[in-house]
């Protein structure tokens, strides 16, 4: 079954510091990613994801990555039926894809 979820990500603050823009990129090339916000005056990050398999496997994708800190899964959501009336594989996974 497919899922929202919501990850708040803590990256190092020394390594955001000088590459937040590498970080972000990081996030962005996740083809589950939906929506990434800074949350202003830290070091976090807001992730939101479209999960057509296990939320855990997303969560790893980012855990790995150098500049991660702690990931915290923050909320799980699964698709109602409505929302997955005439979704497909590709559209789960779109960067147009929007978390309600």
């Amino acid at each position: 079954m497919a899922n929202k979820a919501y990850f708040d990500i803590t990256v190092d603050k020394e390594y955001f510091q000088y590459h937040c823009k590498a970080v972000l990129h990081d996030l962005e090339i996740i083809p589950e990613v939906v929506s990434v916000e800074l949350i202003k005056d830290t070091s976090d990050i807001l992730v939101g994801v479209h999960a057509e398999m296990r939320v855990i496997f997303i969560a790893h994708k980012i855990m790995v990555r150098n500049w991660c800190k702690h990931l915290k899964i923050m909320k799980v959501v699964p698709f109602t039926d409505a929302e997955l009336k005439g979704l497909n594989i590709n559209s789960l996974t779109s960067k147009n894809a929007v978390l309600a």
